[in-house]
């Protein structure tokens, strides 16, 4: 009788622990589950705060474009002299690009975390064609 006294004593005290040990493993997934939540979030607000860097940087870069391109068309239109045919198609190609660079920038919260690299990019690398062509226009201007 003793024996089974023993053997049911020590039953219920591994199966105490086991239950332990189960309720030990829920909390730490709960806590690995809050960590994952955690990071997701701050990933997702540094994404936040690179789109608006960049919408910030871009936006003040396509005002300064369009002060260069209003500054020509006043200057042309105070002018007797007439663009030729290629600065008005050049003029034309530098608008162009300007307003796809807005509508770009405009779809720009639009954009995952996934197409946010490939997005960065090609925004610089037109934002950089942009620029080019405005600085080529204005020194064959001179």
């Amino acid at each position: 009788m003793k024996r089974i006294t023993i053997y049911a004593l020590l039953i219920l005290m591994i199966g105490s622990v086991s239950a332990c040990k189960q309720k030990a493993k829920k909390a730490d997934n709960n806590d690995v589950k809050q960590e994952m939540k955690d990071v997701t979030q701050s990933m997702n607000q540094t994404l936040e705060q690179k789109k608006a860097d960049l919408k910030s940087k871009a936006q003040e870069l396509l005002d300064q474009t369009n002060q260069k391109i209003d500054q020509l068309k006043a200057k042309m239109d105070n002018q007797s002299d007439k663009l030729s045919e290629d600065k008005e198609d050049a003029l034309k190609k530098l608008e162009t690009q300007r307003d796809k660079l807005q509508s770009d920038l405009d779809q720009l919260n639009d954009k995952t975390k996934e197409q946010w690299e490939e997005f960065k990019t090609q925004f610089n690398q037109d934002m950089n064609n942009l620029n080019q062509s405005v600085k080529e226009f204005f020194d064959n201007d001179k």
